[in-house]
Parts: C-alpha cells; sequence; structure tokens
C-alpha cells in the first residue's frame, strides 16, 4: 500500500478536491448518478465511467495494484475538470463492497482509495437495514439469483466464496474506517430516508460538503420527481427466481443456467413480468409482508448498537428515521 503523501498530490495535481461517492447500494446512487454528479448547471460532473472506475481500482488483485499507476489512469481527467471549476466526481456503489458477498473488500477498496486521492472528499448514504437487505435481495433475484431469500440470508460459510454477511451493514464500521482515512471533515454520511422525506434538502447538504453549486429547490423537486430503478413485486420475484434457474444471463450469481445469454434472460424477465400481473394485487401485498416480516425477523437484534454508534459519529437522527436502536 502507497503511503499517503505529497508525492501522489505533485504528480498529478487536482485544483478541486474530489468527491468519492461509495454508495451504498440501493440508496438512490442511480438518481444520484444520473440527475445530479451528471450535471454540470449543478457544478458537478463525473469524467470516469462506472466500468473504468472498476477495472482500476476494484477489480485488480491486491498483489498486482498499484495506486501510483492507478492516479495516473484516472487524475488526468478529473484534474481537467477540476481546472473548469467543477466538483469531479467518481461515483460507483461497488466501492463499498458487494451486498451478495458480504463487502468482503470494503477496507481493501477503502485504502485505495485513500493511497490514491488523498485529498477528496467521501459520501457515504446508508438505509435502513430491513429495507436495504429486501431492496438488495430483489436485485440479486433481477440479476439472476436462484437462492429464496432463506438461504441468500444464512448461505453457507465454507471460506471458499464470499456470501452475504448481516454486518455489512453495521455502518459504524465503514464510516470509522473512512473517517480515520479521511478525516471526520472530510466524510459526509446521509440517510437514504432523508432523500426521500426531502431531497431538495438532501441535494443542498451534498453541494455544501463538496463546494459544488447547489441547484435550486424547486429544480431538485422536480428532478427527484423521476424514480430509478424500481423494484419488483414479491409476485414477480418469486416467478423470476424459478425461471432464473432456466434461463438468465450467466453471471458469479447463476453461473451455468439451462440457457444461458442475454435474450433468454430477456425473456424470463418479460415472461415474469407478464404472469406476475394477471395475479391479485392482495396476494402480492401478502407475499411483500411476508417477505419483509422474515427480513425483519432474521435482521432483529443485529443492528441496534451499530446504528447508535453511527449517531455518535455523525449526528444523524437515525431514532427519528425508523432505525432499531435496541
Amino acid at each position: 500500500m502507497l503511503a499517503v503523501g505529497a508525492k501522489t498530490k505533485m504528480e498529478i495535481p487536482i485544483k478541486t478536491s474530489p468527491l468519492i461517492h461509495i454508495g451504498y447500494h440501493k440508496t438512490g446512487t442511480t438518481w444520484l448518478q444520473q440527475h445530479l454528479f451528471d450535471r454540470r448547471e449543478a457544478g458537478y460532473c463525473t469524467p470516469i465511467q462506472r466500468s473504468h472506475i472498476l477495472g482500476v481500482l476494484v477489480k485488480p488483485n491486491q498483489l498486482d495494484f498499484d495506486a501510483m499507476t492507478c492516479r495516473s489512469r484516472l487524475a488526468p481527467s478529473l484534474a481537467r475538470e477540476s481546472e473548469k471549476g467543477l466538483i469531479p466526481v467518481v461515483t460507483c456503489e461497488r466501492l463499498s463492497g458487494n451486498p451478495h458477498s458480504g463487502g468482503y473488500d470494503t477496507w481493501q477498496i477503502a485504502h485505495r482509495l485513500v493511497d490514491v486521492f488523498p485529498e477528496a472528499r467521501v459520501l457515504i448514504v446508508i438505509r435502513e437495514q430491513t429495507s436495504i437487505i429486501l431492496s438488495c435481495y430483489k436485485q440479486y433475484v433481477k440479476a439472476g439469483g436462484t437462492m429464496p431469500i432463506e438461504t441468500y440470508l444464512h448461505p453457507p460459510h465454507d471460506f471458499k466464496v464470499p456470501r452475504f454477511d448481516f454486518q455489512h451493514f453495521a455502518y459504524d464500521r465503514a464510516i470509522r474506517l473512512y473517517q480515520s482515512l479521511f478525516g471526520p471533515e472530510r466524510v459526509l454520511v446521509l440517510a437514504y430516508e432523508q432523500f426521500q422525506s426531502n431531497g431538495a434538502e438532501f441535494v443542498k447538504r451534498i453541494a455544501c460538503f463538496a463546494g459544488a453549486t447547489a441547484p435550486d429547490a424547486s429544480g431538485a423537486i422536480s428532478l427527484l420527481a423521476k424514480v430509478e430503478n424500481r423494484g419488483m413485486t414479491s409476485v414477480r420475484l418469486m416467478l423470476r427466481r424459478s425461471l432464473n434457474h432456466l434461463a438468465a444471463k450467466p453471471t458469479t450469481l447463476n453461473p451455468q443456467p439451462y440457457f444461458a445469454s442475454r435474450r433468454a434472460a430477456g425473456t424470463v424477465a418479460s415472461g415474469a413480468t407478464i404472469l406476475a400481473s394477471v395475479v391479485p394485487q392482495f396476494l402480492n401485498m401478502r407475499m411483500e409482508l411476508a417477505l419483509r416480516r422474515y427480513v425483519a425477523l432474521a435482521a432483529k437484534d443485529q443492528y441496534g448498537a451499530s446504528n447508535r454508534a453511527v449517531i455518535a459519529l455523525t449526528g444523524l437522527p437515525l431514532e427519528n428515521l425508523g432505525y432499531a436502536l435496541g
């Protein structure tokens, strides 16, 4: 690991501190990426595509990763935009770890980020745990996953392949890590529930922290009308998961479906949508409630201490946002 110091900054100076947005997953990241951080009139720009961030910051083996080489590939784009007075944003929810594999490389990625961009500011957005776990499970099925919720949440841990881990959503650990690496004053933690209840204020808090020109409140509210990545209904989820055994795009979540192709996956998705549309709404609501109850019971007593620590670390009013504190 490269020691943090002036050498990296001097090699490729960036006039304006970049903003690193690490997620978490399912916390409005797509909306932020498409409707805020890509809006130059708001004072931001995203000069590095997600695929490039993954390719040079996340995917390299630790034995091969070199912070100076990584900075030489990423910093020039950020430096050019910062010269124009814009806040360059490195945004990718995968930087917080992958929820389907328990965030096994969260520590490693955080240290890579501070080695590559020691001058950066960091934005972390969290979400109440029952809600985020259920949303991540739905995303898992959408991506081709086949495990029922029981197996997804309680996988066999044989230390061969990382799996879901409840502790990935014990947010105080990642917050402490980033505060220790970048400094508490350079880490902003917000709650997704704040985004839902007052999106304009949420956007302004990010702008104040990053030093960007905040869009006016009416403009922010107008943008917030667009919802990205709406979750599947529970009936559609059940159908999609069953059909994923038959056909899906092969991924690490489902490496060997019977029909492995993008076209087959599209057919499965369409089929699940059509079948779900004829199911009575009351049945879907009943299944959704049962699924949420199962996740809530599985997560019970997991996060009280962590959420209290988050309040102490950040001042967030989690007690008013539905987070477990007991």
